[in-house]
C-alpha cells in the first residue's frame, strides 16, 4: 500500500468506525442486539467501502497523469482534472456515511455523477491501464452511491423520516 492509499483508508477509516456504533445504535433491532449489521448499516458500509476504494484509486489516477502531462502528454489533462475532482466527491461521501450524515444522499447522488463524469473521461483512453482501473473503481463507486440514495429513501420512509432532497 502506497502512501497515498494509506492517508485514504486511514481518514475514511475512522469515519467507519463511527458507521457501525452509530447506525448499530440507531437500529435497534434484532439484528443490531445480535451484533449482525441492519440491511441500511450495511449498504451504508458498501457505500463508504466503495467511496474510499474511488478516493484512493482516483488520487493514483491523478499523480499518473500528472506524471504524463508533465513528459508532455497533454491528452491525459481531462483525466487529471476530473480524476481530483473526484476524489473529492468521494471523500466527502464517505466522512459524511461515516457520520451518518441527514445529509449523506445528497453527498451519494452528487459522487455518483462526478465519478460518472471521471469514468467517461478515463473510458475514452481504453488502452490505458491505469485509466481503465479508474473507470472500473468510479462506474462500482457510482453504482454503490446510487444504491445508497434508493435505499436511504426507501430505510427513511420506512421509519418516518424525511430524506432531504438533492
Amino acid at each position: 500500500m502506497n502512501r497515498r492509499q494509506m492517508l485514504g483508508t486511514v481518514s475514511t477509516s475512522f469515519a467507519a468506525l463511527g458507521l457501525s456504533g452509530q447506525v448499530l445504535a440507531a437500529d435497534k433491532g434484532d439484528d443490531a442486539r445480535k451484533g449482525e449489521q441492519s440491511p441500511h448499516a450495511a449498504a451504508m458500509q458498501r457505500c463508504l467501502d466503495a467511496c474510499t476504494d474511488c478516493m484512493n484509486e482516483c488520487n493514483m489516477t491523478t499523480h499518473y497523469c500528472y506524471e504524463k502531462t508533465k513528459h508532455g502528454t497533454a491528452k491525459y489533462l481531462d483525466a487529471l482534472h476530473l480524476a481530483v475532482d473526484c476524489q473529492e466527491f468521494c471523500s466527502q461521501s464517505a466522512k459524511m456515511i461515516g457520520r451518518v450524515s441527514p445529509l449523506m444522499n445528497i453527498a451519494c447522488h452528487a459522487c455518483a455523477d462526478a465519478c460518472e463524469k471521471c469514468a467517461t473521461e478515463c473510458e475514452t483512453h481504453p488502452s490505458d491501464e491505469a485509466l481503465t482501473r479508474c473507470a472500473k473503481e468510479c462506474r462500482a463507486c457510482a453504482a454503490s452511491c446510487h444504491a445508497m440514495v434508493s435505499h436511504a429513501a426507501h430505510h427513511a420512509a420506512s421509519a418516518g423520516h424525511k430524506v432531504p432532497a438533492r
